[in-house]
Protein backbone atom coordinates (compact mmCIF):
# COMPACT_ATOMS: atom_id res chain seq x y z
CA UNK A 1 0.00 0.00 0.00
CA UNK A 2 0.86 3.62 -0.55
CA UNK A 3 -0.66 6.09 0.93
CA UNK A 4 -2.69 8.65 -1.58
CA UNK A 5 -1.89 6.57 -4.27
CA UNK A 6 -4.11 3.66 -4.60
CA UNK A 7 -7.39 2.35 -3.27
CA UNK A 8 -6.01 -1.21 -2.92
CA UNK A 9 -2.96 -3.25 -2.24
CA UNK A 10 -0.73 -3.65 -5.25
CA UNK A 11 1.40 -7.12 -5.87
CA UNK A 12 4.14 -6.77 -8.33
CA UNK A 13 6.25 -9.88 -9.62
CA UNK A 14 9.72 -9.61 -8.43
CA UNK A 15 11.73 -9.83 -11.29
CA UNK A 16 14.37 -7.41 -12.45
CA UNK A 17 12.72 -7.14 -16.13
CA UNK A 18 11.43 -3.91 -15.52
CA UNK A 19 14.87 -2.19 -15.10
CA UNK A 20 16.09 -1.89 -18.29
CA UNK A 21 14.50 -0.05 -20.68
CA UNK A 22 17.67 0.18 -23.53
CA UNK A 23 16.90 -3.53 -24.91
CA UNK A 24 12.93 -2.91 -25.12
CA UNK A 25 13.47 0.10 -27.16
CA UNK A 26 15.91 -1.44 -29.41
CA UNK A 27 13.61 -4.18 -30.03
CA UNK A 28 10.93 -1.72 -30.80
CA UNK A 29 12.72 0.28 -33.54
CA UNK A 30 14.62 -2.79 -35.11
CA UNK A 31 11.39 -4.44 -35.07
CA UNK A 32 12.31 -7.52 -32.93
CA UNK A 33 8.53 -7.18 -31.34
CA UNK A 34 7.19 -8.18 -34.36
CA UNK A 35 8.45 -11.98 -33.91
CA UNK A 36 8.29 -12.10 -30.19
CA UNK A 37 6.30 -15.67 -30.00
CA UNK A 38 2.39 -15.20 -29.09
CA UNK A 39 2.82 -17.16 -25.72
CA UNK A 40 2.53 -16.57 -21.60
CA UNK A 41 6.44 -15.44 -21.80
CA UNK A 42 5.31 -12.39 -24.26
CA UNK A 43 2.78 -11.22 -22.65
CA UNK A 44 4.79 -11.42 -19.15
CA UNK A 45 7.83 -9.42 -20.69
CA UNK A 46 5.25 -7.02 -21.95
CA UNK A 47 3.26 -6.52 -19.05
CA UNK A 48 6.79 -5.30 -17.36
CA UNK A 49 6.27 -2.67 -19.31
CA UNK A 50 3.72 -1.13 -16.71
CA UNK A 51 6.31 -1.76 -14.10
CA UNK A 52 8.25 1.50 -15.44
CA UNK A 53 7.58 4.96 -14.60
CA UNK A 54 5.07 6.19 -16.60
CA UNK A 55 6.87 8.68 -18.75
CA UNK A 56 8.64 5.29 -20.20
CA UNK A 57 5.48 3.37 -20.37
CA UNK A 58 4.22 6.28 -22.81
CA UNK A 59 7.36 6.39 -25.01
CA UNK A 60 7.31 2.61 -25.52
CA UNK A 61 3.36 3.38 -26.52
CA UNK A 62 4.31 6.10 -28.88
CA UNK A 63 7.22 4.15 -30.25
CA UNK A 64 5.91 1.24 -30.65
CA UNK A 65 2.80 3.14 -32.50
CA UNK A 66 4.93 4.94 -35.11
CA UNK A 67 7.12 1.59 -36.01
CA UNK A 68 3.83 -0.32 -36.39
CA UNK A 69 3.13 2.28 -39.07
CA UNK A 70 6.61 0.74 -41.21
CA UNK A 71 8.18 -1.93 -39.84
CA UNK A 72 11.79 -1.28 -40.48
CA UNK A 73 12.56 -4.40 -42.13
CA UNK A 74 9.50 -3.39 -44.45
CA UNK A 75 10.68 0.04 -45.28
CA UNK A 76 14.26 -1.16 -45.61
CA UNK A 77 12.81 -3.56 -48.13
CA UNK A 78 10.64 -1.67 -50.32
CA UNK A 79 13.26 1.23 -50.78
CA UNK A 80 16.21 -1.09 -51.60
CA UNK A 81 18.67 -0.01 -48.90
CA UNK A 82 21.47 -2.94 -48.64
CA UNK A 83 23.16 -0.51 -46.47
CA UNK A 84 20.40 0.46 -44.28
CA UNK A 85 19.75 -3.55 -43.88
CA UNK A 86 23.27 -4.39 -43.21
CA UNK A 87 22.93 -2.05 -40.07
CA UNK A 88 19.97 -3.61 -39.02
CA UNK A 89 21.66 -6.89 -39.04
CA UNK A 90 24.41 -5.50 -36.78
CA UNK A 91 21.43 -3.94 -34.39
CA UNK A 92 19.98 -7.52 -34.50
CA UNK A 93 23.56 -9.23 -33.51
CA UNK A 94 24.00 -6.73 -30.74
CA UNK A 95 20.00 -7.45 -29.38
CA UNK A 96 21.55 -11.25 -30.11
CA UNK A 97 25.23 -11.13 -27.97
CA UNK A 98 23.03 -9.10 -25.07
CA UNK A 99 20.58 -11.65 -24.70
CA UNK A 100 22.68 -14.41 -25.20
CA UNK A 101 25.31 -13.09 -22.98
CA UNK A 102 22.23 -12.88 -20.15
CA UNK A 103 21.42 -16.70 -21.03
CA UNK A 104 24.81 -17.27 -19.96
CA UNK A 105 24.85 -15.64 -17.17
CA UNK A 106 21.58 -17.62 -15.87
CA UNK A 107 23.46 -20.80 -16.89
CA UNK A 108 26.44 -20.40 -14.77
CA UNK A 109 25.39 -18.51 -11.95
CA UNK A 110 21.82 -19.30 -11.30
CA UNK A 111 20.80 -22.84 -12.93
CA UNK A 112 24.43 -24.20 -11.27
CA UNK A 113 23.00 -23.12 -8.09
CA UNK A 114 19.98 -24.18 -7.92
CA UNK A 115 17.00 -26.21 -9.56
CA UNK A 116 14.46 -23.81 -8.42
CA UNK A 117 12.70 -23.52 -12.33
CA UNK A 118 11.54 -19.92 -11.40
CA UNK A 119 14.80 -19.16 -9.71
CA UNK A 120 14.58 -15.39 -9.74
CA UNK A 121 11.30 -14.00 -10.64
CA UNK A 122 7.72 -15.69 -11.62
CA UNK A 123 8.84 -17.44 -15.15
CA UNK A 124 10.35 -20.24 -15.69
CA UNK A 125 13.97 -19.83 -16.13
CA UNK A 126 14.83 -22.42 -18.36
CA UNK A 127 12.59 -20.69 -20.98
CA UNK A 128 12.20 -16.90 -20.27
CA UNK A 129 15.27 -15.53 -22.29
CA UNK A 130 15.23 -18.40 -25.00
CA UNK A 131 11.90 -16.95 -25.84
CA UNK A 132 13.61 -13.44 -26.49
CA UNK A 133 16.38 -15.31 -28.56
CA UNK A 134 14.36 -16.91 -30.74
CA UNK A 135 12.40 -13.91 -31.66
CA UNK A 136 15.57 -11.90 -32.71
CA UNK A 137 16.57 -15.34 -34.48
CA UNK A 138 13.29 -14.98 -36.68
CA UNK A 139 14.44 -11.60 -36.89
CA UNK A 140 17.78 -12.19 -38.65
CA UNK A 141 16.58 -14.93 -40.95
CA UNK A 142 14.04 -12.55 -42.32
CA UNK A 143 15.82 -10.08 -42.53
CA UNK A 144 18.52 -11.93 -44.90
CA UNK A 145 16.13 -13.79 -47.17
CA UNK A 146 15.62 -9.60 -48.28
CA UNK A 147 19.02 -9.45 -48.21
CA UNK A 148 20.04 -12.72 -50.48
CA UNK A 149 20.74 -10.30 -53.64
CA UNK A 150 22.74 -8.25 -52.00
CA UNK A 151 26.88 -8.52 -52.91
CA UNK A 152 28.26 -6.44 -50.39
CA UNK A 153 27.17 -9.01 -47.96
CA UNK A 154 28.67 -12.53 -47.42
CA UNK A 155 25.73 -14.46 -46.71
CA UNK A 156 27.56 -18.26 -46.56
CA UNK A 157 29.62 -16.98 -44.02
CA UNK A 158 26.68 -15.28 -41.81
CA UNK A 159 24.42 -18.42 -42.78
CA UNK A 160 27.27 -20.65 -40.92
CA UNK A 161 27.13 -18.28 -37.73
CA UNK A 162 23.60 -18.41 -37.54
CA UNK A 163 22.88 -22.01 -37.86
CA UNK A 164 25.78 -22.32 -35.19
CA UNK A 165 23.39 -19.96 -32.94
CA UNK A 166 20.33 -21.85 -33.64
CA UNK A 167 22.14 -25.16 -32.93
CA UNK A 168 23.73 -24.00 -29.92
CA UNK A 169 20.22 -22.73 -28.71
CA UNK A 170 18.50 -26.07 -29.43
CA UNK A 171 20.65 -28.16 -27.97
CA UNK A 172 20.65 -26.17 -24.56
CA UNK A 173 16.90 -26.13 -25.00
CA UNK A 174 17.03 -30.03 -25.59
CA UNK A 175 18.95 -30.56 -22.40
CA UNK A 176 16.71 -28.39 -19.66
CA UNK A 177 13.84 -30.27 -20.96
CA UNK A 178 15.24 -33.23 -18.94
CA UNK A 179 13.17 -32.73 -15.29
CA UNK A 180 17.14 -33.26 -13.42
CA UNK A 181 19.47 -31.63 -16.40
CA UNK A 182 23.05 -30.89 -15.75
CA UNK A 183 23.90 -27.36 -15.90
CA UNK A 184 27.17 -27.67 -16.94
CA UNK A 185 26.65 -29.63 -19.69
CA UNK A 186 24.19 -26.61 -20.72
CA UNK A 187 26.87 -23.95 -20.32
CA UNK A 188 29.59 -26.21 -21.93
CA UNK A 189 28.15 -26.01 -25.31
CA UNK A 190 28.84 -22.32 -25.00
CA UNK A 191 32.58 -23.21 -25.13
CA UNK A 192 32.13 -26.28 -27.73
CA UNK A 193 30.26 -23.87 -29.83
CA UNK A 194 32.96 -21.28 -29.51
CA UNK A 195 29.94 -18.70 -28.58
CA UNK A 196 30.97 -17.18 -25.07
CA UNK A 197 29.40 -13.87 -24.79
CA UNK A 198 30.75 -12.99 -21.78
Amino acid sequence: MYEGVWDKPQAYRGQTGAQDNIIPTADIISGVTHFYPKNQLTKYLIDLRQYRPKCIQNFFNELNSFMEKEPLIQHLSETKNPEGMLHLMEVFEQIYLFRNGHWQFVQKYIMKNTAYPKATGGTPITSWIPNQIKAVLKAMKVLSEKMKNYTNWDKKKWKEKYDLKVKLLNKQLQIVSIEAFNPDEVFELNLKYNNRDF
